[in-house]
C-alpha cells in the first residue's frame, strides 16, 4: 500500500549511521524525518572497491525499520580512475 504525503521533512547531519538512524519517524514512536540525509556513500575514496560500496550500502539498510526509506547523497569530490568527467 502506498501512503501519499503532501510534505516532506529531510534532515541534515553529518553523523554516523546509529545516530542517523534516530532521526527517521517509526509507525509506533511517531514523528520525525522521512528522509535523513544519507552521507555513507561521500565516505567512498580511490581504495574503496565494491566490497567496501557493498559495506557502506549494508550499514545504512540494516539501520533502517522497514517502513522507512533509503537515500544516498553522492559526492563527487574524489575522482576514481575512469569514472570522472571534469
Amino acid at each position: 500500500m502506498v501512503t501519499l504525503i503532501g510534505r516532506i521533512l529531510l534532515t541534515d547531519a553529518d553523523v554516523n549511521v546509529e545516530h542517523a538512524m534516530n532521526f527517521y519517524g517509526t509507525y509506533d514512536r511517531g514523528g520525525g524525518a522521512n528522509l535523513p540525509i544519507n552521507y555513507q556513500l561521500t565516505k567512498i575514496n580511490d581504495t574503496c572497491n565494491s566490497r567496501c560500496i557493498g559495506q557502506l550500502v549494508h550499514q545504512w539498510l540494516v539501520g533502517m525499520s522497514p517502513e522507512s526509506t533509503a537515500d544516498w547523497l553522492v559526492s563527487l569530490s574524489v575522482c576514481l580512475p575512469n569514472c570522472c568527467y571534469v
